[in-house]
């Protein structure tokens, strides 16, 4: 009978010590896994870079819309984008643009920003003289546009006072230029230009007063194109000039 309480007795106990081995057998560690924070899968195609957003621009001096050709007619000046220029009854009636000195403007051929489009630098645009991909010229075609800054101060670094015969696209026509000009009054008819100017052009570093008479127009930096300036009830300062006055700015 003792033989027989001492065989259970080991039985229990070797039962009790493979529990035990297999309680304490260690389980394999599992592989960590690094969660790199931030970053995405990479994509199954290239992204398309978004359209960069143009930034306001407030004029110093206005883009000016002209309803005929020449500058004749109604006008509109814009200090900043006009999305719809029915807005100011002129939508589809410009024939001629002046851009102020460091501005690009943009012109659509629709509202909003919309549709065909074409860049002009500063200076006078006649737009019969651009055309549009069907052939067809610009000339009252814009229904908006949209002004932006340029780099334009290399433009006006150079210390030359210029003026010219005719505003058209590029200055065309019998020109002045005056190149480092000392302060003080000049006489345009010794330089055999008296009353032939119709754009005149001022560095960064000057302001130019001009004289017809005894009436007076001071310009400063930029390309001004004198038909837009009044000398009168029913005139303007082209062809007016008999003297300027340069003048440094300090």
């Amino acid at each position: 009978m003792k033989k027989v309480g001492a065989l259970v007795v080991f039985v229990v106990l070797v039962v009790v010590l493979v529990l035990v081995w297999g309680c304490a057998e260690k389980k394999p560690t599992p592989t960590p896994v690094t969660l790199e924070v931030g970053l995405k899968p990479e994509p199954t195609s290239a992204p398309v870079e978004p359209s960069p957003v143009a930034t306001k621009v407030h004029l110093a001096y206005p883009v000016v819309l002209w309803e005929h050709p020449h500058g004749e007619g109604r006008k509109v000046e814009l200090f900043e984008d006009c999305e719809d220029l029915k807005e100011f009854t002129f939508g589809g009636i410009t024939s001629a643009v002046e851009v102020p000195q460091g501005v690009e403007l943009v012109l659509y051929v629709q509202e909003g920003f919309q549709g065909e489009g074409i860049t002009l630098s500063s200076g006078w645009h006649e737009l019969v003289l651009y055309h549009l991909e069907s052939l067809l010229t610009w000339d009252n075609k814009a229904f908006s546009v949209a002004a932006r800054a340029v780099s334009s101060q290399a433009e006006l670094e150079t210390e030359v006072v210029s003026l010219y015969e005719d505003p058209g696209v590029d200055f065309q026509g019998e020109g002045l230029m005056m190149f480092f000009p000392e302060e003080g009054r000049y006489n345009l008819w010794d330089l055999n230009f008296g009353r032939k100017a119709s754009v005149v052009k001022v560095p960064a570093s000057m302001k130019v007063v001009c004289y017809s008479g005894k009436d007076t127009l001071p310009l400063g930096p930029g390309i001004h194109v004198l038909r837009s300036y009044e000398f009168g009830p029913s005139s303007s300062w082209e062809d007016k000039i008999d003297e300027i006055e340069v003048v440094r700015v300090k």
